[in-house]
């Protein structure tokens, strides 16, 4: 997927032309408002429907393709820069694209970065199989070996949809020729990307989600290992990971305060001993220990 650096909202400023459009707009603009960005998927699915079936994705492809040939702009802010997919509506919350899809092998099974509404928009129908996460696994914290479940299979025509779930679904789009589909997320960004093999449905690797806390978490450990190799001024480092220490992530919590302790134990003492009564078992535990080998 593409990080948007602004809106695209171009195609709302004719809103007889794109009534369901506009429409399904007005709606995830609505939901956001109200503090469920989260659910906007669910909130918003009949006024998706409502624009799959409707005639304004047409109109919108024949207008923003005669743009190009008019060579009206070097590159359109329709036009994703790293993917088949075009940019209908962007906003900082959600996202709408026209996506074309080919068939290509998929070597690993991925759950998903955000929740997401998938349209089929041609005429040749697909298959996606859907399986589900491990029992008693949890999302933000990674294991490998788990083995994922199988849920069925959705066979999607043309005009219908699906939603899936980042909590809950690991799709396999099956494809057999390029097709165009219809996506909506909402930018309410999974913690982690969990990779399964394909053929055992066994975990194998997790990967980094839009601004994840992984990525927080390798930034502290990143900074520790940099204490440890170089003689370096610690102040900024100290300041960085002290802001970490307060991360919603229990796991970024923890490198930020092991970064603390490993550059400058007394400092963190506050940090740590704090740490012991975190609401996380697992980080509770492991500060009493460390408190217990190196304050006491």
């Amino acid at each position: 997927m593409v990080k948007a650096t602004h809106d695209q909202r171009s195609y709302l400023s004719d809103k007889e032309c794109f009534p369901q459009l506009s429409a399904l707009a007005a709606a995830a603009d609505d939901c956001v408002a109200k503090g469920r960005a989260e659910h906007l998927t669910h909130d918003c699915r009949a006024w998706f429907d409502s624009l799959l079936l409707s005639d304004d994705l047409s109109r919108i492809v024949v207008q923003s393709l005669q743009s190009v040939a008019n060579g009206d702009l070097v590159h359109h802010d329709w036009l994703s820069k790293t993917a088949e997919e075009w940019v209908v509506l962007e906003t900082r919350d959600y996202s709408l694209r026209l996506v074309a899809r080919k068939p290509r092998p998929a070597p690993l099974l991925q759950s998903l970065n955000f929740n997401c509404l998938v349209g089929n928009m041609s005429g040749q129908e697909f298959s996606i199989a859907r399986y589900y996460f491990p029992p008693d696994s949890k999302i933000d914290e990674f294991k490998v070996g788990l083995q994922a479940s199988e849920n069925g299979r959705i066979i999607l025509a043309r005009g219908q949809s699906v939603e899936l779930l980042a909590s809950q679904d690991i799709p396999k789009i099956d494809i057999r020729i390029p097709t165009l589909t219809l996506t909506l997320y909402s930018k309410v960004y999974a913690p982690l990307i969990w990779c399964f093999d394909t053929a055992s449905l066994k975990s194998v690797m997790a990967l980094a989600s839009h601004d994840s806390p992984v990525r927080r978490q390798a930034g502290a450990s990143m900074l520790q290992h940099i204490h440890q190799s170089e003689t370096l001024p610690v102040e900024a480092s100290l300041a960085n990971l002290s802001k970490l220490v307060l991360d919603s992530s229990h796991f970024v919590r923890w490198a930020a305060i092991q970064g603390l302790c490993a550059i400058d134990l007394e400092y963190a003492r506050p940090y740590l001993l704090r740490a012991a009564n975190d609401p996380h078992s697992s980080i509770a535990s492991a500060a009493q220990r460390a408190i217990k080998t190196y304050l006491n």
